[in-house]
């Protein structure tokens, strides 16, 4: 279902992402779907990113209505190429066979933390978020209020604490946002599993739109 390919940085040259990709046939402009995996998905081959989580549920699916990239992280973490992360994200919302108005993020655990920093950095780019088991810079939660977020988190995660969903959610509303937060009960650190299995989740995501 997934092609594998190669992005190179124009802007800095020399430096690329390796990520996968998939795109149905359509003759209208697609949403764009943007995964972003946690550190055990690190490394220099796609197969380490695995089938897991996010990858299994949209193969299940059958795909998605949408186009989905997913970079690797070959760096210790997103941070230490924030800056080719989101000129190849820009690179696929420029794309004329994208909907601009329909961009989704979604990251799980390491991957959410990149989720929410894009969101933070880049709030005109974004229609809708779904950070999972992740955390990120509350005291600029703010600049989220006009992107609906639908966060996940196991109550029980001892690897990153459910109060990490819970300060970015309760911010951005208190700035007049609208973000939810589903804590998952007796869940750990894998909430992915019942974050991407909800279908719920899925209907709400792709009604979203940028006005």
């Amino acid at each position: 279902m997934f092609v594998d390919k190669r992005f190179h940085s124009v802007k800095y040259p020399g430096e690329y992402l390796d990520y996968m990709y998939y795109q149905p046939e359509s003759t209208q402009p697609l949403p764009l779907v943007l995964y972003t995996a946690g550190a055990g998905c690190r490394g220099t081959s796609l197969r380490q990113i695995g089938t897991g989580g996010f990858i299994s549920n949209v193969i299940a699916k059958g795909g998605l209505p949408a186009r989905i990239i997913i970079p690797q992280c070959r760096f210790e973490t997103w941070f230490d190429y924030f800056h080719v992360l989101c000129e190849f994200l820009e690179a696929n919302i420029q794309d004329p066979a994208i909907d601009s108005k329909r961009v989704y993020l979604t990251g799980a655990s390491m991957g959410a933390y990149a989720t929410w920093q894009i969101c933070i950095s880049h709030p005109e780019w974004v229609a809708a978020a779904v950070p999972v088991c992740g955390g990120g810079m509350y005291w600029d939660a703010g600049r989220l209020k006009d992107i609906p977020v639908w966060a996940f988190h196991g109550e029980k995660d001892d690897v990153v604490l459910c109060c990490e969903s819970q300060h970015m959610t309760e911010r951005i509303n208190l700035a007049g946002g609208n973000a939810k937060l589903t804590l998952l009960p007796d869940v750990e650190h894998n909430a992915w599993d019942g974050a991407y299995c909800c279908e719920e989740m899925w209907h709400w995501l792709f009604q979203q739109r940028k006005a």
